[in-house]
């Protein structure tokens, strides 16, 4: 789904909708994971929703449908954290990391070959690195969800806006506008409170 966002869309407008992820999983993880909610996080939830809605800008003329993958995209991921946050207490890392191959591959498999092109040698590289990197960056999350709650975890995915933009300007000579950095920060800002304030409220209960 991500993937599909970006054909059309910059990569920065795309990562900012998938973090949506940490405003689901702060609505979700009370019922999933059975993890508390209160009024704060259900407000810096709602705050985060308003900043999708200024980078989604549904309303004006230049609004790409093709972006809505992206949201699609951040859904799926809120439910990947809850459920591997819920996995992370039966099995080892590597196991709960086996099953996200497994389903990846059935799936992809159904799916490639009407869209199946064959890669050049630099092709058969990226793809090759990305294999290695999601591989590792999955294998990390597993390990974060057996010591954290994920409604703690989620809004550390918001550094990857740093190296979106990066990306995104170096190679594609793009930046958001002031509107879309708008958007970005609310996001981020809501999550970031979320963050802390289940930080100190574990604190608290620990004493």
């Amino acid at each position: 789904m991500f993937f599909l966002s970006i054909q059309s869309n910059p990569i920065p407008n795309s990562l900012a909708l998938l973090f949506v992820a940490p405003l689901i999983i702060t609505a979700f993880s009370p019922l999933i994971l059975r993890e508390r909610l209160d009024l704060r996080r259900a407000g810096a939830a709602g705050l985060g929703f308003v900043g999708v809605l200024i980078v989604l800008q549904p309303a004006a003329d230049d609004f790409q449908f093709s972006s809505l993958w992206a949201l699609a995209a951040g859904v799926c991921y809120a439910f990947y954290i809850m459920y591997t946050r819920q996995m992370s207490q039966r099995a080892k890392p590597l196991m709960g990391l086996m099953y996200i191959a497994i389903v990846g591959l059935v799936g992809m498999t159904l799916v490639v070959p009407f869209v199946w092109v064959a890669p050049d040698l630099q092709g058969w590289g990226i793809m090759a690195l990305m294999g290695l990197f999601a591989a590792a960056g999955h294998f990390l999350i597993i390990k974060a969800c057996e010591y954290a709650p994920a409604s703690l975890l989620a809004p550390f995915n918001y550094t990857e806006i740093v190296g979106a933009c990066t990306v995104s300007y170096l190679f594609f000579s793009y930046l958001p506008d002031a509107l879309m950095w708008l958007g970005i920060g609310i996001i981020c800002i809501s999550g970031i409170y979320t963050s802390v304030y289940e930080y100190r409220r574990q604190s608290v209960a620990r004493r």
